[in-house]
């Protein structure tokens, strides 16, 4: 009979033996990934436990019943059910190392662990993450294919019921060509604008400027950032092509199974004129060369930040510099000046300067009343940037997902749309983060680019009679 227990750990002596024997040959789970791990770097076995059970499985995304305090000491049947807890954790669920890092953030968060203990921690799980990557462990899940069927099971007809009301059809949705922008594809400039959104929203500790109340939870803050990738994905993608895929994959799916149906059956291959005029609009190009200005364009409205434009005719010479020229010419001609026409001149030239100052006090007046009438024009350019930017967007959705835009077909919801709205409007808070005055306008409502995401979110919500649920 083995000396080990069941539990991949013995008690020898007081001290844990970590049993090797317990790896698996297939690495699909963090308990088998471990064992591997420690094989090639045994020095770190005893710091990546602490990592994994103190500081990965207490995440509330895994839905687990494990609670541990800070400074709790791990013994017995704690260390058992960690062990047990790290069996059930696939690594198909951590191919997004970056995401997974902020489910280890939120746990420091909770347990306002300190900076020094944070850091080894952090650099211990990304060590393991990567690795796992390397091997090729971290493999994302499959995606299956499916239909909604034509009629849902013993309903004779296809809807959605709720409070009494009767929703739209959901038959025949058509699965799609993924297109959601990943965030290694983006420039470093747009993944460092992104790393700082994501702090502005969620680290209690950020050190900008944040006029918002409170850190929102991550979960909130990754949904929102998820829609804005799908925005930038939709931004790149060649929309004309994509037609034509969904076509030819229609035609082909029906092709192997007879009783397929589709919308997209009856489509035209050749893309409708209104299609070809959205792809003139958002051309097709790589992900690398969008930028975060393109979703919410950032407009100077601050009266002392705007550029003032002085007219040069108002610039006058230094009295004394005149009189030394003319000096100059009388000299030259054997001439001179009596003592009072020299003050009376001095004076005159004094007036004119004070005049000159006038002049310029009103001409800068005049220039901040055109400066500020400009960033007003091209604040209104922005917000209808943005506005059409979402418009073409939502109908780009509907037709992707109805092309024949049948009453039976799927629709996308208005609470969607407006989720889009909230995605872009959290982005708008961050970007003008250093223009908005927090104290006289904590609800933003000085940045007429929000007023605007949110007019459009109003009409969305309206067609549902629902109310806004945003940060």
């Amino acid at each position: 009979m083995s000396e080990f227990p069941v539990c991949p750990y013995s008690v020898v002596y007081g001290t844990y033996v970590l049993n090797m024997n317990s790896q698996s040959n297939e690495i699909i789970t963090v308990e088998a990934a471990y064992w591997r791990y420690i094989k090639e770097f045994p020095e770190k076995a005893l710091c990546l436990k602490t990592t994994l059970f103190r500081y990965f499985l207490p995440y509330k995304g895994f839905g687990f019943n494990l609670h541990i305090k800070v400074g709790e000491q791990l013994k017995g049947k704690k260390i058992e059910q960690c062990w047990e807890l790290t069996k059930q954790v696939k690594l198909e669920d951590l191919c997004e190392i970056s995401r997974v890092m902020t489910w280890q953030t939120e746990i420091f968060d909770s347990l306002n662990v300190s900076r020094g203990v944070r850091q080894p921690n952090k650099h211990y799980l990304k060590h393991f993450l990567e690795w796992c990557r390397d091997q090729g462990y971290l493999q994302p899940k499959k995606s299956k294919s499916w239909e909604v069927p034509q009629s849902l099971p013993g309903v004779s007809k296809a809807y959605h019921r709720h409070g009494g009301r009767e929703r739209n059809l959901i038959l025949n949705r058509q699965p799609l060509v993924e297109y959601s922008a990943d965030l290694k594809d983006l420039s470093t400039e747009t993944k460092l604008e992104l790393e700082e959104l994501a702090a502005f929203w969620t680290d209690q500790d950020y050190e900008g400027n944040r006029p918002i109340p409170k850190p929102v939870e991550k979960s909130s803050y990754e949904g929102r950032v998820d829609r804005m990738l799908f925005v930038t994905g939709w931004l790149a993608l060649d929309k004309l092509d994509y037609h034509r895929r969904m076509c030819e994959r229609a035609r082909h799916k029906k092709e192997k199974d007879p009783n397929y149906e589709s919308g997209w059956l009856t489509v035209d291959p050749e893309p409708p004129q209104w299609l070809k005029e959205m792809q003139e609009k958002y051309p097709p190009r790589s992900l690398s060369s969008i930028r975060l200005e393109e979703l919410v364009p950032v407009v100077e409205i601050r009266t002392e930040r705007l550029l003032i434009e002085e007219s040069s005719w108002i610039e006058q010479e230094a009295p004394n510099r005149l009189l030394a020229k003319i000096e100059e010419e009388l000299v030259a001609q054997s001439a001179r000046l009596s003592f009072e026409t020299i003050l009376q001149l001095s004076q005159a030239m004094q007036h004119n300067q004070a005049f000159a100052g006038e002049v310029r006090k009103l001409n800068q007046i005049s220039g901040k009343a055109a400066a500020k009438e400009r960033a007003e024009a091209l604040m209104k350019a922005a917000c209808e940037q943005t506005r059409s930017l979402l418009k073409s967007f939502f109908k780009w959705l509907k037709y992707q997902h109805n092309p024949t835009g049948s009453p039976d077909g799927y629709r996308i919801t208005p609470n969607y749309r407006a989720s889009l709205c909230n995605s872009l409007m959290s982005l708008a808070k961050f970007r003008y983060r250093d223009v908005t005055n927090s104290r006289s306008n904590p609800d933003y409502s000085d940045i007429q680019i929000v007023m605007e995401l949110r007019a459009v979110r109003k009409e969305e919500l309206k067609l549902a009679g629902c109310v806004a649920n945003t940060f």
